[in-house]
């Protein structure tokens, strides 16, 4: 395997660089998240954060978020900009559910995130990671963990979680591996985690049919 030079050195990290370069919402997306979520039920919103920021692959998920009718989304590449958001919805809806979706290098945001939102008491019901590149430790306040895991051997892709990774036991803690790459990882992950909810909803819909 041929070696990188200093100059190919220099250019990989710098494209490395610029695709984890942090990224806000802008005010016309927040107004948009905020105008879905006034008109729906269930106030739930998931934070989505990208690993990688020029590939977009987060971003791209917002349709089917909202195609299932399920939350409000916006994606961004830091947890500062998403806490923004967070509180805003908060404040306007104390009862709204919060999940944090991050992929590859988006866990280290993620626990940031997390963390932000502990101290401010807004509880986390879902936290996913998609192939995180990362070891972090999962904050008091997430009620539920899962990893979702690639069978490529990507490799930024790190070791898989343990229990050992949560900072209370009280949260629910799972990891699944996937038939997936890398890239395609969190859409198929999201899939199955539509069918479940749709799964769920279609019993609920049973045992509890309309009068």
């Amino acid at each position: 395997m041929k070696r990188l030079g200093g100059a190919g050195l220099v250019f990989l990290i710098s494209c490395l660089s610029g695709c984890v370069t942090p990224f806000g919402i802008s005010e016309d997306k927040k107004r948009e998240v905020l105008s879905q979520l006034s008109s729906m039920n269930l106030k739930e919103y998931s934070a989505m954060i990208e690993g990688f920021g020029a590939m977009g692959v987060m971003k791209e998920l917002e349709p089917s978020f909202r195609y299932h009718g399920v939350i409000g989304c916006a994606t961004a590449g830091n947890a500062e900009a998403q806490f923004e958001l967070i509180e805003e919805v908060y404040l306007r809806w104390p009862n709204a559910l919060f999940d944090i979706d991050a992929h590859s290098m988006g866990a280290g945001p993620a626990e940031e995130l997390a963390r932000l939102c502990n101290r401010r008491g807004i509880k986390i019901k879902n936290m996913r990671l998609y192939g995180p590149f990362q070891q972090i430790r999962v904050p008091a306040g997430v009620e539920n963990f899962i990893e979702f895991r690639s069978d490529d051997g990507y490799a930024f892709q790190g070791p898989a979680y343990t229990r050992g990774n949560l900072e209370s036991q009280e949260t629910s803690f799972s990891v699944r591996e996937l038939h997936s790459t890398h890239m395609s990882l969190p859409g198929d992950a999201m899939g199955n985690v539509f069918s479940s909810r749709t799964r769920q909803r279609r019993i609920h819909q049973k045992t509890c049919p309309r009068a």
